[in-house]
């Protein structure tokens, strides 16, 4: 990915008001660690309505999900609490 790529996805998120942490290689660039990735790892808080606007964000950036459930479903806790069962 290309730094205009981050800002993109970064920008979108803070707009929506999404909370979110970097992790992986990127986060670990951003510290100063010399290293390759070619993927940008995100975690997002994991109450619907943060989960909702991120999904969201992140689609109007062109991104879309892989899981076979809507945005809406991820977001709710007790779908989640019930494919964790």
């Amino acid at each position: 990915m290309r730094v205009d790529q981050f800002e993109k996805i970064f920008g979108a998120l803070q707009t929506a008001g999404v909370r979110f942490l970097v992790v992986g290689g990127v986060a670990a660039i951003a510290h100063g660690v010399v290293r390759y990735t070619n993927d940008l790892d995100l975690v997002l808080a994991f109450d619907e309505k943060n989960l909702r606007d991120g999904v969201t964000a992140l689609m109007a950036c062109g991104f879309k999900p892989k899981i076979p459930v809507s945005a809406a479903d991820f977001a709710k806790a007790e779908n989640r609490r019930r494919w964790a069962e």
